[in-house]
């Protein structure tokens, strides 16, 4: 009988003792260590911001036709149909040609001028 008490003991003593071993170097993993950049996106929605360019480039590939438009005054009534006749539209073709390169062309009926654009991305926010 006073084998069982011993042998009880002596196993909690082994696998207590066991149960504390612990890696003195487990910190010295997580100074080490750089974090990797992680790039911003989408800090807006689209490339356009209202009329103008925004920080955000088209994807490798993706062609986006965007037709961009300003209304009239509204106060001249019907017979400017309620600023729809005098409207300024945009048509316009972007192309992604890389991550960082985009190009782009358009007419607008304003003065009747066809328009084209080069945006490169030369920095990048992480």
């Amino acid at each position: 009988m006073t084998l069982k008490p011993t042998l009880l003991f002596f196993a909690a003593v082994l696998f207590a003792s066991k149960s504390f071993a612990q890696d003195e170097d487990m910190l010295k993993g997580v100074a080490d260590s750089t974090p990797a950049k992680e790039y911003v996106y989408g800090a807006f929605k689209s490339s356009r911001v209202i009329m103008s360019h925004s920080m955000e480039m088209l994807r490798p590939g993706v062609l986006d036709f965007r037709i961009l438009h300003r209304f009239g005054n509204i106060n001249q009534g019907l017979s400017q149909f309620f600023g729809l006749d005098q409207a300024t539209i945009r048509l316009g073709l972007d192309y992604g040609l890389s991550d960082n390169l985009t190009i782009g062309i358009g007419r607008g009926t304003l003065r009747k001028e066809v328009d084209g654009f080069v945006k490169w991305r030369a920095i990048q926010q992480a």
